[in-house]
């Protein structure tokens, strides 16, 4: 999980409950963007914490695959193929929300950004869940719980309004 939405006061606490909201709100009037910027930063930890997921179920499948390339899934190419295109796509949404929240970009560019991480999060989580199979889907693997967080991020995005525009009511 990206360094600016762990909280590095409890060392063993799951950084991702409600408080990573929170967490990302602080985060972003530091450094004065608006809702969209929270937004970045929310998806951007998603999509790594999804990616960090699959990995480690990966590496840890102990059972053998019959009908595999290899025997292990953490051997097999394909599954290497997909952790690696996810891991390049999750170093690429924590730049950008790094980048966002260093100042190099306005909260018009923060509007568009959220609307490319939620093209990024439904690639990733789409990959994942495909590669991974259905034993992915087990809830004490976490993974739904990313799932139903990336849903309300998408509806938040979608229902977002233009930056500038004042709302009807």
């Amino acid at each position: 999980m990206p360094d600016w939405l762990v909280d590095h006061s409890t060392p063993n606490a799951d950084p991702w409950p409600p408080s990573v909201r929170a967490r990302a709100q602080d985060a972003v009037e530091r450094a004065d963007l608006g809702v969209e910027a929270v937004r970045v930063l929310l998806m951007a930890a998603l999509v790594d914490s999804v990616v960090r997921t699959a990995t480690r179920l990966t590496v840890g499948r102990t059972r053998v695959q019959h009908d595999g390339n290899t025997l292990l899934a953490a051997d097999d190419p394909q599954f290497v193929e997909v952790l690696r295109e996810t891991s390049g796509l999750a170093v690429a949404a924590v730049a950008s929300a790094e980048y966002l929240l260093s100042g190099g970009l306005g909260r018009a560019e923060a509007r568009d950004l959220q609307f490319g991480l939620r093209a990024v999060t439904v690639t990733v989580l789409d990959r994942v869940f495909e590669t991974l199979g259905a034993s992915a889907t087990f809830e004490h693997h976490g993974l739904h719980r990313l799932r139903s967080a990336a849903v309300v991020l998408w509806a938040e995005v979608e229902s977002a309004e233009p930056v500038g525009e004042p709302s009807t009511p």
